[in-house]
């Protein structure tokens, strides 16, 4: 799938500026500890020396991450096929009837108008995307005016992306809901879209500060980071492996297995 040309929006780039609101925390760092310790309980093959520093450590940190918000106007205009299927009857070599499904394609070509509220993209890259993309439980209608006060007590990071750079994430994350609305304007049973154009058109964007407790745990010389919600206090985070314990768990294995032939033999 190619687009004719590269999508286009009108937002100057523009120094990180001021926060415009802040989630506050909800979520306190005596709860985060506990949180933290019940989701490691759940992980089979954690090294027992996370699970122990979990227990006695309580290393989390509050901090505001920064965070862009758009709300955008888009235009698309596409090009495409419709497809219709058909069930076909017919003799096949052995003289029986049997049955096909063929598809039909026309051409279909367009124009969609779609609203985006609250696209929203980190402005720091202090977390890797395999964490930082899961927050996204946020209930905004609970954000504020920003006030320093509101930070005191925990650490802020500053944003290292201003919303311009920041902008095209914020296309990427449009693109499949674009895509799901084109495919349903084109109809049929299957869609193909050959080409798009869109064109965005930001009415407002906000810096907000979003509320997160964050930990590192080194093992095997690599640091593992875990995030708890502020808000909703979901756990996340990858965590490491232990080789010794999954050994553990293949030698079982044999073990019961030589021991069920041994007694069938």
């Amino acid at each position: 799938m190619n687009s004719n040309a590269q999508p286009t929006f009108d937002m100057p780039a523009m120094e990180c500026r001021q926060p415009d609101c802040v989630l506050p925390f909800k979520t306190t760092g005596e709860e985060c500890s506990i949180l933290f310790e019940n989701w490691l309980r759940k992980k089979r093959f954690v090294p027992s020396m996370l699970k122990r520093s979990a227990a006695t450590s309580g290393t989390f940190k509050g901090v505001y991450l920064p965070f862009w918000t758009y709300d955008v106007h888009t235009c698309t205009d596409y090009k495409g096929e419709s497809g219709v299927n058909r069930t076909i009857h017919y003799t096949n070599s052995k003289g029986k009837t049997a049955v096909r499904t063929e598809t039909q394609w026309h051409a279909a070509n367009g124009s969609i108008d779609l609203a985006f509220d609250e696209v929203m993209v980190p402005a720091s890259q202090t977390l890797p995307a395999s964490i930082v993309n899961r927050l996204n439980h946020w209930d905004m209608e609970n954000c504020v005016t920003f006030r320093e006060e509101l930070l005191a007590g925990f650490m802020t990071e500053t944003c290292q992306r201003d919303s311009g750079e920041c902008f095209p994430d914020a296309q990427k994350k449009m693109e499949s809901t674009l895509d799901e609305d084109i495919r349903k304007e084109i109809g049929g049973d299957k869609q193909r879209i050959h080409s798009k154009n869109t064109g965005y058109k930001p009415v407002k964007y906000k810096h907000l500060l979003l509320p997160v407790w964050m930990t590192t745990f080194r093992f095997n010389q690599k640091y593992y980071p875990f995030v708890v919600s502020g808000r909703t206090g979901e756990v996340m985070g990858d965590c490491p492996k232990s080789i010794t314990k999954i050994g553990m768990i293949a030698l079982a294995v044999i073990a019961a297995t030589a021991s069920l032939i041994y007694f069938l033999l």
